[in-house]
């Protein structure tokens, strides 16, 4: 009989799927985590890139410009846009930070900020503020509310407290975040006028460079560094904001990384139903000859294989992709941009679809040419005689796994291949999600496995107060880590040391050529031996003040153009206020490292011997398993 009707191969096809429940199963997992990958990858990586562009709109701040600099920036036609703004200053209290700032409307342009109720601020005594800031006394604020702030002013570095009106409600590209710590706030023109130290301070300025997308992005840090220098502003006064600017445009290889993430994904995908079809196809090939035998045409056998795929693929992929949508949300941390998403979603499911459709053609084929005579055969091979009964050998779990795995290489060799690309896809996935993981970000912090970080108050930094000057005022005192040690469930202090030394001999346009110098780690320490390029690392436990580690990958030896060896002799000026020391050291190792901006690395009591005060600049608190953080944090 002669089969032509294409409803009875689709009828045999959901028979065949019934009838193999678990294949089918394993099958549909594999369709939909491949759809689900894909999706992650592509509509995560999107909104990963669009969010970093959003951030802002300039791509650096020239800082310290006087009027005639503005004046001059704005005549440089290299330039869209220039946005200006000053610090004034920063409440703390408790968990919460706010940033006081004046900016124009340029700079909010840039910056992605805009007031969404109310109006800017005019007057002397109105201020717009963030609605999620909230007040001490948890009240909610509203137009019109007045509010105390007491901060420190940026300008006189004294401590001031102000009454203001509220506006306007700002909103940033940070509104809307619960985990925030930071807030801002914007006062008037007029209030930077009539404080006599503020109103003397210099602007900081954003810049946007005209058609930015059109540079690459190392071709536009070169047009930033080489508007700075034509204005005569120094390196340390130009910042590029490589958030901005490394997102300009995607970089080759970027394109490269995330392409062989896709291909990887879909070659694990295709091998691993080609190989489950080709399985399932042997064990049929009976019922192919059978088929075969009663008038079906290789056409319709290789149909019969295409509808079970195609049945899966409608009834996982979108399975995959949604879960796929999900997770692309929670990752990009709610800021998800929903059309371009789901148009990619869409590409990746139909990308997985021909996949799928792709890894049946050779198996369809394959069961296509099985012939009534081949499967007549398959079964009189499968008929074992007392002959080959008596010539067998001993049976083991062992021997059958070698006699099935030398059955059929082909077999074999795509099975392994498609564990171990299962394998690296589920890597390749724990990966991404540790990436955003926002513990294992914050655990390099703590090398030592610390809860908490204590430091020296940043924020009494200033022109005339230097962390050396802060440093001898003792705030990491040896009394201050008895008591936080004394505190019930706190295990340990860790100490981390921080010098700023002056290398002897190197004067710049500003100066003294400054370099970082911190302490060698007393735990945890197996890193640096496997950064050592070249001489070894001083015993942390020494006192020989003879010997010094060096960076040679540090940005401030690369910015001075400072260029050392193992084996060069330096010389350093350490000082602060009240008293100058010179130390003179052998560079007996080098650990490059560039991410580190650590230029030089002591013993930790060489690090207390070489500076006339201390030098503590934070503190790690250890604490014990299980312990009650929020009590220690209190206490």
């Amino acid at each position: 009989m002669f089969i032509q009707n294409k409803t009875v191969m689709i009828r045999i096809a959901k028979a065949n799927l019934k009838a193999e429940k678990t294949k089918n199963y394993f099958v549909g997992s594999v369709i939909a985590l491949a759809a689900f990958l894909l999706t992650v990858v592509m509509t995560f990586g999107y909104n990963s890139f669009t969010n970093l562009q959003h951030e802002s709109n300039f791509q650096a701040l020239f800082y310290n410009l006087n009027n005639n600099e503005i004046l001059r920036l704005k005549e440089i036609e290299e330039i869209n846009k220039i946005g200006l703004y000053k610090e004034i200053g920063r409440e703390k209290k408790e968990e919460r930070l706010l940033s006081i700032l004046y900016t124009d409307q340029a700079m909010m342009d840039l910056s992605n900020a805009n007031i969404v109720l109310g109006k800017f601020p005019t007057k002397e005594n109105e201020i717009a503020i963030e609605k999620d800031f909230q007040l001490s006394d948890d009240r909610s604020l509203g137009l019109g509310d007045s509010i105390s702030l007491q901060f420190r002013n940026n300008a006189s570095k004294e401590f001031q407290t102000s009454q203001f009106v509220i506006s306007g409600i700002l909103q940033t590209t940070a509104s809307g975040n619960e985990n925030r710590m930071g807030y801002n706030a914007l006062v008037s023109s007029a209030f930077v006028e009539a404080d006599p130290f503020l109103s003397k301070e210099d602007y900081s300025a954003a810049i946007s460079i005209n058609n930015s997308s059109s540079y690459s992005n190392e071709e536009l840090k070169s047009k930033i560094k080489e508007i700075g220098q034509r204005m005569g502003i120094s390196e340390r006064n130009v910042q590029i904001n490589n958030v901005n600017v490394d997102s300009n445009n995607l970089s080759g290889s970027t394109v490269i990384s995330i392409l062989s993430i896709m291909l990887i994904i879909a070659l694990a995908c295709w091998l691993v139903i080609y190989n489950i079809f080709y399985i399932s196809i042997t064990k049929r090939i009976k019922q192919y000859g059978q088929l075969r035998a009663i008038g079906a045409t290789k056409r319709q056998i290789k149909q019969l294989v295409l509808y079970e795929g195609e049945n899966l693929s409608r009834k996982y992929i979108p399975i995959g992709v949604i879960f796929g949508c999900l997770m692309s949300w929670i990752l990009s941390g709610f800021h998800w941009n929903a059309v371009p998403s789901f148009s990619l979603a869409f590409l990746a499911g139909l990308l997985t679809k021909v996949t799928v459709r792709a890894s049946l053609n050779a198996p369809s084929k394959f069961a296509s040419r099985i012939s009534p005579i081949t499967a007549i055969r398959h079964v009189d091979a499968d008929v074992n005689t007392k002959k080959e009964k008596r010539n067998s050998k001993r049976l083991t779990p062992f021997s059958l796994a070698a006699l099935n795995l030398s059955r059929s290489r082909k077999k074999t060799v795509l099975t392994l291949l498609s564990l171990f690309l299962s394998g690296t896809l589920f890597v390749s996935l724990g990966t991404l999600l540790n990436s955003v993981d926002p513990i294992s970000k914050a655990e390099k912090y703590f090398p030592n496995h610390g809860r908490f970080d204590i430091q020296i108050n940043n924020e009494l930094y200033s022109e005339t107060t230097s962390l050396s000057d802060l440093q001898t005022e003792g705030q990491l005192s040896t009394s201050l880590k008895n008591k936080i040690l004394a505190i019930n469930e706190v295990e340990d202090v860790i100490e981390h040391q921080y010098i700023e030394a002056a290398i002897e001999g190197i004067k710049t346009d500003d100066g003294a050529a400054i370099v970082s110098i911190e302490n060698i780690p007393t735990l945890n320490n197996e890193r640096w031996s496997s950064h050592l390029a070249e001489g070894k690392i001083p015993d942390v436990d020494s006192s020989d003040a003879s010997y010094i580690l060096l960076n040679s990958a540090s940005s401030d030896l690369d910015y001075y153009g400072a260029h050392y060896a193992v084996g060069d002799h330096i010389s350093f000026i350490i000082a602060n206020d009240q008293e100058k020391t010179k130390h003179d050291f052998e560079i007996i190792g080098d650990i490059p490292d560039k991410n580190s901006g650590t230029s030089f690395y002591l013993p930790p009591k060489v690090m207390q011997t070489a500076a006339p005060f201390n030098s503590n600049k934070s503190y790690e608190v250890i604490t014990m398993d299980k312990s009650n953080e929020e009590l220690i944090k209190s206490e």
